[in-house]
């Protein structure tokens, strides 16, 4: 699909099927070869992206090769995760609005990914991994905003599943909003996270190994909303001047993984983004 070109599905037939528009597409084994440091912007397909936590990823990484835009993580780095505020994995990310142009609190966004997961275990224990797509404010550390949510694969002891979550901060609780699915089918290769106008959003994974037509993979779905009992952070009509944290001026979408040990801490994972398209439905 050629960039800017359009697709309809994804909400059944007739007139109400809606259409999208394919904003950009990123084949990331054809970029040109290159290390991300951390906190300094790499240009990819005229936009700029951003590698944070990039401490705790092997040497080396992230890094855009003819493998993709991988991220790897072992034994020798210092644990980390994504949970309530505690945002210290690896990732790479770009502003939203820098992608979509004219981007508004109306506007619901397809960004999609092919993705390679893998696991190696060592010992008796392969702690926890996670990767994925995901979409921030840009804040990252050990004790930041909480404002984020992710759709990706989590691997545990050898037992993959895909799984949904979203961070700490005002009427969220703790962190421990997490939705599993998919459990022990195996590492997703295809990510849909569909954000809605607000703070709402839906996550589709597979095993696809082309992309598909947002909102159209049914087998392993999940909803959420970053504010689900925030309705005093509305200070006008809705729709008119909600306060939701995370805006058109914030939101960053990107890559995250992270590795969590779980007794020894012995094994490592490897996450690659093959290819990645944002579309806006229309």
């Amino acid at each position: 699909m050629p960039i800017g070109g359009n697709i309809t599905g994804g909400g059944g037939g007739g007139d109400d099927t809606p259409t999208w528009e394919v904003v950009q597409v990123w084949e990331w084994t054809t970029g040109t070869s290159r290390a991300f440091v951390d906190g300094v912007s790499e240009a990819f397909g005229g936009i700029d992206w951003k590698s944070n936590n990039t401490s705790y990823a092997d040497t080396d990484y992230p890094a855009v090769s003819a493998s993709g835009l991988e991220i790897r993580l072992s034994s020798s780095g210092a644990d980390n995760r994504w949970f309530s505020y505690v945002q210290t994995g690896p990732v790479v990310s770009a502003l939203l609005s820098d992608i979509v142009s004219g981007y508004s609190d109306s506007d619901t966004i397809s960004v999609q990914c092919l993705i390679d997961f893998s696991v190696t275990t060592a010992g008796t224990n392969s702690g926890y991994f996670n990767g994925g797509l995901f979409t921030f404010d840009g804040n990252v550390g050990a004790s930041a905003g909480g404002i984020w949510n992710y759709a990706g694969n989590f691997s545990n002891s050898g037992s993959d599943s895909y799984a949904t979550r979203y961070g700490g901060g005002p009427g969220v609780g703790d962190g421990n909003p997490v939705y599993i699915v998919g459990t022990g089918n195996g590492p997703a290769s295809f990510i849909d996270l569909v954000l809605f106008p607000g703070t709402s959003w839906t996550a589709s994974m597979s095993a696809d190994t082309e992309f598909q037509d947002p909102l159209t993979v049914t087998a392993s779905v999940s909803h959420g909303n970053m504010e689900p009992s925030e309705s005093s952070a509305i200070t006008g009509n809705p729709g008119t001047s909600p306060s939701f944290a995370l805006r058109p001026s914030n939101r960053r979408i990107g890559f995250f993984t992270y590795y969590q040990t779980n007794g020894a801490r012995d094994s490592a994972a490897t996450f690659a983004i093959t290819r990645l398209r944002v579309l806006r439905r229309v």
